[in-house]
């Protein structure tokens, strides 16, 4: 494994205590999908709707943005990286990188994120 894929995943598995409250969405050919994040819990639907827990959040290094949060269901799993950059369809860029049975699946979007 690489030394740069070792960190990041050392990065995902650290515990943050900031939670984050948005609804995101996909833009333009990744429209068909949608994100809801509430504190410790994510509801996805992509197509069906799949209940998650964020178990973690992380930060980039020495960074309060990009975030990434890890997102695990009982059939699937994704990690979602919110981008403190503006965004047509929110006030945050967001990538999910999910999967579709065994095919993995990059889906772009932005993300309202409430307070």
């Amino acid at each position: 494994m690489s030394p740069h894929l070792t960190g990041a995943l050392m990065l995902l598995a650290l515990p943050v205590s900031a939670q984050v409250t948005a609804t995101c969405t996909g833009l333009g050919a990744d429209a068909g999908w949608r994100l809801e994040l509430l504190d410790t819990q994510a509801e996805f639907f992509f197509p069906a709707a799949t209940r998650m827990d964020i178990p973690h959040t992380a930060f980039a290094e020495g960074a309060e943005w990009p975030r990434a949060l890890s997102l695990i269901g009982d059939r699937d799993t994704a990690i979602v990286i919110l981008h403190d950059r503006a965004c047509p369809g929110g006030t945050h860029e967001a990538q999910v990188l999910t999967q579709r049975g065994q095919s993995p699946i990059l889906l772009h979007g932005c993300c309202a994120v409430r307070p």
